[in-house]
């Protein structure tokens, strides 16, 4: 760092981040300002994005993170809250010691019980301190080829055959934008219940739709059928990638695919965009049906590793709330059922 400083920076005002964010090829749509504007917007969250800065004032390495204060889980310094991955964006192992000293130094600061990592080099930042948890996460990449025939040709008979099946039941796919958000925020209620999983408020995606879909960083994809909206995808882009963010559904509607078709849907547009991969997002483990069926369509398989400092036992009384919510979401009827989303922020 000759010549350069540390520093901690707000990606939403800050020039110096989007300039970073727009040259480095590693950063995702969750590294853009754009997605801390939608994460302070409905949450609350406040930015805490350590830099290393040249001496000209160019970003050169970087942790984004978010400080989570909640009465219920503790303080923390996420990166970042309700984000697949945000890895830090580091070109060597000496910047990545500079960035933890300073990180381990502003948690001691703030009070914070622990820092976590979303993603990022284990070899790296274990020598840091850090520790990766005991629940694995992995994450599905798809290389899109030059012609898209060639990577029709690679998927497995089951996601074709899903697909036609989707088109002989009348399902068709229209991409939208924000103005579409309600009816997938229904589906997302709907989907998640059956899942015995609280939802997010509504604020959230009302949040993404501002920041990113109105600024041409995102769509929705909805799969219909004879005029209802039947499952849909949220997915974001950002360089050269799209992040497929989230897949909603009826549970009747399922046995006519519609998640088939809105897949290769999703594929045909990041093709027709000119990316270059298709990020799936992040999988449980153990999820096993999930995983089989992203692989389907010839995505490769990554582990995804969450990292802690100075231990994964810290996150103890998130773990419990998620369990609680988990339980609550199971049983409560479904007036009070919306009533879980105001602990949502809780879990960040």
């Amino acid at each position: 760092m000759k010549n350069g400083r540390l520093a901690v920076l707000d990606p939403r005002s800050d020039p110096a981040w989007e300039e970073f964010v727009a040259r480095d090829p590693r950063a995702t749509v969750f590294h853009t300002p754009h997605w801390a504007r939608a994460l302070a917007d409905a949450y609350g969250f406040q930015p805490r994005y350590h830099a290393l800065l040249s001496a000209g004032g160019e970003v050169e390495a970087a942790m984004p993170l978010m400080l989570v204060r909640s009465p219920l889980t503790g303080r923390r310094l996420v990166g970042l809250p309700f984000s697949d991955l945000c890895p830090p964006l580091v070109p060597d192992a000496d910047s990545a010691a500079l960035l933890c000293q300073a990180v381990r130094e502003d948690a001691r600061r703030l009070g914070a019980d622990y820092v976590e990592v979303r993603g990022g080099d284990l070899g790296v930042f274990g020598r840091q301190g850090f520790a990766a948890d005991g629940e694995t996460y992995v994450r599905h990449l798809l290389p899109l080829p030059a012609e898209l025939g060639d990577l029709e040709r690679r998927l497995h008979d089951s996601a074709r055959r899903g697909v036609r099946k989707a088109l002989r039941c009348g399902v068709r796919v229209r991409r939208c934008g924000a103005e579409a958000m309600p009816a997938f925020y229904r589906l997302y209620t709907c989907t998640r219940r059956r899942q015995g999983l609280a939802s997010a408020p509504y604020r959230f995606f009302a949040a993404i739709g501002e920041r990113l879909l109105a600024r041409g960083l995102g769509a929705l994809l909805l799969a219909e059928a004879d005029g209802e909206a039947v499952a849909a995808n949220l997915v974001l882009w950002w360089r050269e990638a799209m992040v497929y963010k989230a897949n909603v559904s009826l549970a009747e509607a399922l046995e006519m695919r519609p998640n088939n078709l809105l897949m290769w849907a999703t594929i045909e547009l990041a093709h027709e965009m000119g990316l270059r991969w298709l990020d799936m997002g992040r999988t449980d483990a153990g999820h096993e049906g999930l995983r089989r069926f992203k692989s389907l369509w010839g995505a490769r398989e990554e582990p995804l590793p969450y990292l802690y400092y100075p231990a994964p036992t810290a996150t103890g009384r998130r773990r419990a709330l998620g369990s609680a919510l988990r339980l609550a979401a199971r049983t409560l009827p479904g007036r009070l059922y919306g009533a879980l989303g105001l602990l949502y922020r809780h879990l960040a």
